[in-house]
Parts: C-alpha cells; sequence; structure tokens
C-alpha cells in the first residue's frame, strides 16, 4: 500500500535504515516544522542528497524493504536483462559505489538459472583489467543472489555517438583499440564476451566520467578510458542452447545475444557457438558505428539485418566520411570479413594494427 501520510513515511524510513541517524534526526527536527506534506518532504530530503529519487519512490511505493541488500543500500535502477536487475548501490562500511546484480525473483527457484548466474560471475571475477569493469564481489544475500562490480560514471559509446555524432577518427581508432586490448585479455583467461556492441563500452575519464561531446580529446595519458561492460562473458566452451534454454525455460532465444545490428554471420547461422572471431566481428560494427554514426545495416527487420550480414557488404565507409583513412576503412572491412579465417585472428592483433596506424 503506497504511504499517503508524512509520519507514515518518516516511519517508514527510520524502519528502512537507508540514511544514518545522526544524519537524519538533525533533519527531521528542522524539516518537520517546515514541510507538512510527504511530497515537499521528499523533495528536501533528495535535495540534501539524503535520499535519491529511487529511494524516495520505494519508500512511498512499499515502504523501501527492498533497499538494502547485507551491507548494499540501492541507490538506483540502472539496468535490467534476462537473468537480473541492475543497481547503482553504496556498501555502508566501504562507502563505495558499486553496481550490483540481483538475480531476478522469479529464477530463484531454478537451479539452473543460479548456477548460470554464479557461472557468469565466475568468469568476471577471473579478469582485472584497466578497460574491463572490474567485478568485487558475489554470493546469496538474504533469500536472493547478488554480484557487485565497479560501478563506472560515463556514457555508453551508442549514447555518445547518438548525442554528439560520429566520433574523430583518432578517438575512434583509441576507444576501439582498447576494447581490444580488453578483450584480449579475456580471451587469454578463456574467456569471450558474446555481445561486444557498442552499448555495452562505457566511456569515462580517470577519476570521474564523460559527457557527450567531451571525448574528443582522446590520447593515451589521462584521456578517455573504455570500460567493457555487461560481462554475459562466456567460456570457450560454451553452455549449450539447450542448457540455456533450461535455464529460464523460456527457450534458447532468451538467454543467447540476438542484437541483429552486431552479430557475427556464423553465430546467426546458429551451426557454430562463435569464438573470439566472432566478438572481432561485433568489434568491427562497433567501429564502424563509431564513424558512421549509423549501423552497418540500417532499416529492416532483424531478419533482413541477419541476412545482409551474412550475405552482403555494408555501404563503403568512404561514401559516407572522406576523412576515413585508406587503412582505417581497411581494418574495418577484414573485422567483418564474412569468413571468421579472414578476420583479426586475436585481439591483440587488432590493437597492434590500430596502435601502428592500421
Amino acid at each position: 500500500m503506497a504511504i499517503a501520510s508524512l509520519a507514515a513515511f518518516i516511519d517508514a524510513l527510520r524502519q528502512s535504515r537507508l540514511i544514518e541517524p545522526s544524519q537524519l534526526d538533525p533533519a527531521l527536527a528542522e524539516l518537520q516544522s517546515r514541510a507538512s506534506d510527504p511530497k515537499g518532504f521528499i523533495q528536501e530530503l533528495i535535495r540534501r542528497d539524503l535520499l535519491t529519487p529511487f529511494q524516495a519512490n520505494q519508500i512511498v511505493q512499499n515502504g523501501g524493504r527492498d533497499l538494502v541488500l547485507g551491507p548494499y543500500i540501492l541507490q538506483a535502477k540502472i539496468g535490467e536483462g534476462v537473468m537480473g536487475q541492475l543497481y547503482k548501490a553504496r556498501h555502508r562500511l566501504m562507502n563505495r559505489l558499486v553496481a550490483l546484480k540481483v538475480i531476478r525473483p522469479e529464477l530463484l527457484a531454478q537451479p539452473a538459472a543460479v548456477e548460470k548466474f554464479y557461472h557468469d560471475t565466475m568468469a568476471a571475477g577471473q579478469l582485472a583489467h584497466a578497460n574491463i569493469v572490474h567485478a568485487y564481489d558475489s554470493g546469496p544475500i538474504g533469500n536472493t543472489h547478488f554480484f557487485a562490480m565497479e560501478f563506472v560514471e560515463g556514457v555508453d559509446l551508442e549514447r555518445l555517438v547518438q548525442q554528439s555524432g560520429p566520433l574523430q577518427v583518432s578517438v575512434a581508432c583509441d576507444f576501439i583499440r582498447q576494447t581490444a586490448l580488453g578483450l584480449q585479455h579475456a580471451f587469454e583467461r578463456g574467456l569471450l564476451h558474446r555481445d561486444v556492441k557498442p552499448s555495452n563500452l562505457i566511456i569515462t575519464r580517470p577519476g570521474g566520467g564523460v559527457t557527450a561531446g567531451t571525448a574528443s580529446g582522446s590520447g593515451p595519458k589521462g584521456g578517455p578510458i573504455v570500460k567493457i561492460r555487461n560481462l554475459g562473458l562466456t567460456l570457450l566452451q560454451p553452455i549449450s542452447e539447450a542448457d540455456l534454454a533450461r535455464v529460464t525455460g523460456a527457450g534458447a532465444q532468451a538467454k543467447v545475444p540476438r542484437t541483429p545490428d552486431y552479430l557475427a554471420p556464423e553465430r546467426i547461422q546458429a551451426k557454430h557457438p562463435g569464438d573470439v572471431r566472432s566478438d572481432m566481428y561485433s568489434l568491427g560494427c562497433t567501429f564502424y558505428f563509431a564513424l558512421a554514426g549509423r549501423v552497418p545495416y540500417p532499416g529492416g527487420t532483424a531478419q533482413d539485418k541477419f541476412r545482409k550480414h551474412m550475405s552482403e557488404e555494408p555501404v563503403p565507409l568512404s561514401a559516407l566520411r572522406r576523412d576515413v583513412p585508406p587503412g582505417v576503412t581497411a581494418v574495418i572491412s577484414r573485422l567483418m570479413a564474412k569468413r571468421p579465417e579472414a578476420r583479426f585472428q586475436t585481439p591483440a592483433e587488432l590493437a597492434a594494427a590500430l596502435q601502428t596506424g592500421g
């Protein structure tokens, strides 16, 4: 039941344990004499950074009973997927912000789903690289399961291009090179990403975020950093599609990434689970997007896009931008080759090519 009175809101706020009494009590003493309705009271708490809008809404709607998970205090919902919901959260004792993935409630009764959840967290836990979102902790918490990882302030590549337009060539090359270095780190530990796309690449700066329009001055020293996120990383001996179907009970389509704009031909054909060269193809499509400001095969249905990935070449970058050097277009063409053996065979090979100018 939604909370309507100020007294009921304050009582729910105290019980939620979101704000330490040393901070809450002085605020209450001052604000209760100035605000008699929940709305004005809540707005003032938000203005003082004592509550987030998400927390306030949850308290009003259900008393905020789900806002504290062990040592973590949820601050905002930032994403959702097949396996879990992603929150911005703060560790109460360490005062560290994290991205907290919590398994979906409907999957708790499915052992295969819980197994898959921990499979992903164990995979991510093997990685420690500047261009990959770091894993911190995972385990059961209350009646659910969580995965805590680095919270990155920044903007994903898809949104950056949508807001600011195609990137400068040198910037795009640097971002793709950094991504390749992160993917190489995973590859050397027997892991694939299998869902490489612009929205899974966060652009940030050392010690802070980056906003649209600020990434034009990229450079190796103090410039923007690419962080690969959404680590639904898969072992090089991947879980079968039958097992993936068993995870959700909704069929393999619900779990196997099917982003039509970035999916390698061999994965579309369902004859091959894909390998690191499939990630290379997806990274080539991402590179194309960063420079063209559009996906390689715009328009049409998902099936239209799948067909084009398998049998058609995209519009040449030279027809869209005259300032892209031939060496860069050659790198993208090689990344997007229809046959895996014609592509760069490892991310390290691509990174070296971009380091030397293609």
